[in-house]
């Protein structure tokens, strides 16, 4: 039985305070409850790879997940990698992105990038916190390579961790790879980017963060802080659930 006692040395326990601290420092993501809804991940992607956004990346991060593309180990023997090297010859800067695209069947497509001038279009399904559905994948590719007819087509298929897509033309992509592009963009490109820029960029990245870049320190203190107040958190778990319910 939990007593208010345990549960205010918890809440004044200095570690307890420390880690609290650290991880719910102000994030607008977080605030907003924005960091676990598929389709805000799909609007935060699709103002990246816009080369006309205000962002200051101009082709970056698009030519990064190309690239990241090419170098996720499932996609060594893709009969069409050559395709996706052929096209970082060229700029990408002419490209526009488009969020939703119907398909005959009604099915929206969460992002699909086209390239007029090179005559080429990425289609990215995203897969964040949920399942691939029955014949998707290959609805989205055959509606685009029936409306795109000419065009080279790259359909990617990004998952929380690199999940393999059911239609085998997909290029396989994780959301930790999206977390490595980020990270180059702030270490490397500061300078480029605006200011309120880079940090809305930055909180996306610490969204991220926390998934894939886990703070063994932190981790270490939350252990120990369980283990000191394991029936009092075990019980304020099982009241928050029932709230929620």
């Amino acid at each position: 039985m939990m007593t208010i006692q345990r549960l205010i040395e918890l809440e004044n326990n200095f570690a307890f305070q420390q880690l609290n601290r650290q991880i719910n420092s102000f994030n607008a993501f977080k605030v907003l409850k924005l960091e676990n809804y598929e389709i805000r991940h799909s609007n935060m992607l699709a103002w990246l790879l816009s080369p006309n956004e205000n962002h200051g990346l101009q082709d970056y991060f698009m030519r990064k997940v190309l690239e990241h593309v090419l170098i996720h180990e499932d996609n060594a023997q893709h009969v069409h990698k050559d395709t996706v090297i052929r096209l970082l010859h060229h700029s990408l800067v002419e490209s526009h992105v488009y969020r939703e695209v119907k398909t005959n069947l009604g099915r929206s497509i969460d992002l699909v990038v086209i390239n007029q001038h090179q005559k080429f279009a990425i289609v990215i399904e995203n897969k964040y916190y949920s399942a691939e559905l029955e014949n998707q994948l290959d609805d989205y590719l055959q509606y685009i390579e029936n409306q795109l007819e000419g065009f080279t087509i790259v359909p990617i298929y990004l998952t929380l961790e690199g999940d393999t897509p059911s239609n085998s033309a997909y290029f396989t992509l994780s959301y930790e790879q999206v977390f490595h592009i980020l990270h180059s963009i702030l270490t490397f490109l500061k300078e480029r980017l605006p200011s309120p820029q880079y940090t809305f960029i930055e909180q996306y990245y610490h969204v991220l963060k926390e998934r894939y870049d886990l703070n063994s320190e932190q981790v270490e203190q939350a252990i120990a802080i369980y283990q000191q107040f394991e029936e009092t958190i075990n019980i304020l778990f099982e009241e928050i659930s029932n709230v929620e319910k």
